[in-house]
């Protein structure tokens, strides 16, 4: 398709692709902050069960971008307990608190009314057929379904936007793809007629792993995860035995009954993939499309939320006459890798759990980036006393990095040391930069200083990670420190 056959051109600030939970909550958060925003969104369904488990925790995202309408909206039941046969055998685990099993089709209805209301210019069932830089602006070539005649798809518009952000999954084929990060696993999806109580079930297989949770209308959705492999060639019916082979070796879902047709069961990619660039100036990738979560983590949709806020923070700055582009850029590449990398080590370690049980190619090839725990006990860095003369860690550093502050990504002084997991610009509200001139100083002399007994307080805190020392200490001392204990505001 041609520029010249376009029907229509539409000019705004920011096109956002994609109207899942990363698209639709970046795209209101821009409108919010004053950008002329649009969102297209393709037909279909998103990839993967439409019943989906959420921790409790999970509300404190979609508080942080005031969303909890929409997220009571597509809560359906409360998952009171788990049954667990992972690396033992099959037992009841209490979930205290209760977590929440969520329609995610109506989640991601309700995100997209929220975005509408917001003043989001939202082009339902769209496609875009290519993406290109021109001068100052990207150009978008946009297909879209008449709603007169749905079949039609010969409707044509562009749209010119300074800022495209790309969140339509991680299969998004605009401007290259991701990178699988773990070996490649399918997940086949079933429902099965047999309904039961607010209990999640998940069970380790000898070459897979099962995952199920009760549908809003008395079924079971089963999910399947299996190595590619295992899939790759096999036909329909051929798929569908195996999956149902899969649920019948199963000691957790034992009572279910009223297996899916053949034609039901939904085969997707389930691979972890990182996008080897988050960002560039005026592009960027949020939610999948920027790194899609191994299922084990059951993260995705909170992952897509910290993506939205950290894509539309970024957006925001490159959009703003005096926003620093490059540290907008570094923010969102760092910011992505961190969280795929923390989530990636974590589903490892539970692979391995399962690899220690059954010791098939399966679970040792699942569990290959397991690394062993390297952070001690925060019990061994007791306080110190009045007296002590403090001084800064010899193995910390001061760099800028960039940080959020607000909706805005600047750069700012940080603290880098070994074990901590990313550069430390604040401690809740204090900068560090204010606290890097107060040693070496014993925290009677800390406390009275400009900062007070907030200051000492500090102090007191970084010493019991190690980032602060004992004048004189051994350097590595401190090498272990539980660097998790140190609550901070950064590159995050």
């Amino acid at each position: 398709m041609a520029v010249g056959d376009l029907d229509r051109v539409d000019v705004v600030d920011v096109c956002v692709v994609g109207g899942g939970p990363a698209g639709s909550i970046a795209a209101r958060r821009l409108a919010e902050l004053g950008h002329r925003v649009c969102l297209i969104d393709s037909p279909g369904a998103p990839a993967g069960p439409s019943v989906q488990h959420l921790a409790a925790a999970a509300i404190q995202a979609f508080e942080s971008v005031r969303s909890l309408d929409a997220l009571h909206r597509a809560t359906y039941a409360r998952a009171e307990a788990r049954l667990v046969a992972w690396d033992t055998p099959a037992h009841y685990e209490p979930s205290s608190p209760a977590g929440m099993l969520i329609d995610r089709r109506v989640l991601d209805r309700c995100l997209l009314d929220e975005a509408r209301t917001s003043g989001v210019d939202v082009w339902a069932d769209a496609t875009v057929d290519f993406l290109d830089r021109q001068r100052d602006n990207w150009l978008l070539a946009v297909r879209r379904r008449s709603r007169a005649d749905p079949a039609n798809r010969d409707g044509t518009a562009s749209v010119r936007a300074r800022v495209v952000v790309l969140a339509g999954g991680p299969r998004c084929g605009l401007g290259g793809r991701a990178h699988r990060t773990a070996p490649r696993t399918f997940a086949l999806h079933g429902v099965w007629a047999c309904g039961s109580s607010s209990v999640l079930r998940i069970e380790a297989l000898r070459d897979g792993w099962l995952w199920g949770a009760p549908g809003p209308d008395g079924t079971t959705h089963i999910v399947a995860f299996a190595a590619a492999a295992d899939i790759r060639g096999l036909s329909r019916a051929d798929r569908a035995d195996l999956y149902r082979s899969l649920v019948r070796s199963s000691t957790v879902f034992d009572s279910v009954s009223g297996p899916p047709a053949d034609d039901t069961i939904a085969v997707h990619d389930a691979t972890p993939s990182l996008h080897p660039r988050p960002a560039e100036p005026f592009l960027l990738r949020a939610g999948a499309c920027a790194g899609a979560l191994d299922p084990l983590s059951s993260q995705g949709v909170q992952s897509a939320i910290r993506s939205a806020i950290h894509a539309a923070a970024a957006a925001h700055t490159m959009l703003t006459p005096t926003g620093d582009v490059s540290a907008a850029v570094d923010f969102h590449i760092l910011a992505t890798r961190r969280n795929h990398d923390r989530h990636r080590r974590f589903a490892a370690d539970l692979y391995g759990l399962a690899a220690a049980r059954f010791s098939t190619p399966f679970w040792e090839r699942s569990a290959s980036g397991s690394v062993a725990p390297q952070i001690a006990p925060l019990a061994q860095f007791a306080a110190p006393a009045r007296t002590d003369r403090l001084q800064w860690s010899a193995a910390a550093t001061w760099r800028a990095a960039p940080v959020l502050e607000g909706s805005i990504i600047t750069t700012r002084t940080a603290l880098h040391r070994p074990l901590l997991e990313q550069p430390v610009a604040f401690i809740g509200d204090t900068p560090m930069s204010m606290l890097r001139g107060l040693l070496p100083a014993t925290l009677d002399s800390v406390e009275r200083g400009a900062l007070g007994r907030t200051g000492a307080d500090l102090v007191a805190s970084l010493f019991q990670v190690g980032v602060v020392e004992c004048a004189g200490s051994s350097v590595n001392a401190a090498d272990s420190a539980a660097s998790s204990m140190v609550e901070a505001r950064s590159a995050s």
